[in-house]
């Protein structure tokens, strides 16, 4: 059996799907689990140093505090939360990166975006994968499944060289806004 203790780089992965697929919170100082998770909202309360802020404590009078000052709450069952990725969609004229298996593809930048762009959503909400970007030169044809357009193993090769694998379709229920910077993976 493969040690899962080791850090890669599909720990993250890992600890996506384990808060997906068996949602609990430990509480802390303690290594009791709660199978059961609230998210609330409650009314803000001003720093006494906004550019300090104070982390969440543990003592009776701050969590009678928070209670006090909820609004809402709901309760959030497994089929609430979904695994997200940012939202790329395909552009002509961008250059886009290539699968390397030797690379962290998932890395992000300080501002918590992609470093690399290897996969795109097309207009028609297919997801592909870049397995060949012709050079470092920029698509100029959008990939896209139908019938005839691909090859084995659900390749498509436009006329700009790249070669893309598609992965999988978005549903109208699970695609945020085109303002949106992620979207919802359909598993």
């Amino acid at each position: 059996m493969a040690n899962k203790n080791i850090l890669t780089y599909g720990s993250g992965i890992q600890q996506v799907e384990q808060d997906y697929y068996s949602p609990v919170s430990t509480i802390t100082g303690t290594n009791r689990t709660v199978g059961t998770i609230y998210c609330f909202i409650s009314k803000v309360l001003p720093w006494e140093d906004e550019g300090n802020p104070e982390y969440p404590r543990q003592d009776q009078k701050y969590i009678k505090n928070v209670f006090k000052n909820i609004i809402v709450a709901k309760k959030v069952n497994s089929n609430d939360i979904h695994p997200v990725i940012q939202r790329v969609d395909w552009t002509s004229g961008d250059v886009y990166d290539y699968y390397k298996d030797d690379v962290d593809m998932l890395a992000k930048d300080q501002n918590g975006y992609n470093i690399y762009n290897f996969y795109v959503r097309n207009k028609y909400d297919q997801v592909f994968k870049c397995l060949w970007n012709n050079n470092e030169e920029p698509s100029t044809y959008e990939p896209f499944i139908q019938p005839g357009s691909y090859g084995t193993n659900n390749i498509y090769k436009g006329g700009d060289g790249y070669k893309w694998k598609y992965t999988n379709d978005t549903t109208y229920d699970n695609v945020y806004p085109s303002t949106a910077r992620v979207k919802k993976i359909r598993s």
